[in-house]
């Protein structure tokens, strides 16, 4: 699925295609039909807004595919998580569900860099929240410290490939002349 951004000329609004499923295969399996089309259409808006303003809505600012696909789906295995604490399908979580949430995970065994994306990834939940119905945002009670890393990689696949090749090939000249 490609994404594409085009702006409506009746609403001005702009619309655009959402490049990942929003309903991930698991939570599909545990929701009826009535409770998927509320999900998924709450998914549906949640993603659009990460894709063209989350990042800072008021100058239309998104994130990045990957960034939002990250998002819904951490999003998602909080609201999973949520549903089976409560044996029941909870449409629209609380700050204390998700302050319980980060609790446990805190003391589950991930790193804190994973930790810290579950925190950011509801703490983007909750904003979205706040620009589209008006609810307050999340300060969560606990947070997590990860060390900032140079990136990993500054090279693009392609470049990879092709220096990978010459490392392959370097010296082959030489061998040939023996």
């Amino acid at each position: 699925m490609t994404d594409s951004l085009n702006i409506s000329s009746n609403t001005g609004v702009p619309s655009i295609e959402i490049p990942f499923p929003v309903v991930p295969k698991e939570t599909e399996e545990m929701l009826n039909e009535k409770q998927l089309f509320d999900y998924q259409s709450k998914n549906k808006s949640f993603a659009k807004w990460l894709l063209v303003e989350g990042k800072e809505p008021r100058d239309q600012d998104g994130y990045a595919k990957g960034t939002a696909k990250r998002t819904v789906y951490r999003v998602g295995y909080f609201q999973r998580w949520l549903w089976c604490q409560k044996d029941e399908y909870i449409p629209v979580p609380t700050h204390d569900h998700a302050d319980t949430y980060v609790e446990q995970i805190a003391y589950a065994d991930y790193t804190n860099s994973h930790k810290a994306g579950n925190v950011n990834a509801l703490k983007r939940y909750f904003k979205w929240r706040h620009h589209a119905f008006g609810e307050d945002e999340w300060s969560p009670d606990r947070t997590f410290t990860t060390t900032h890393q140079q990136p990993q990689d500054y090279l693009t696949k392609d470049e990879r490939a092709k220096i990978r090749e010459a490392a392959l090939e370097y010296g082959e000249l030489a061998l040939l002349n023996h």
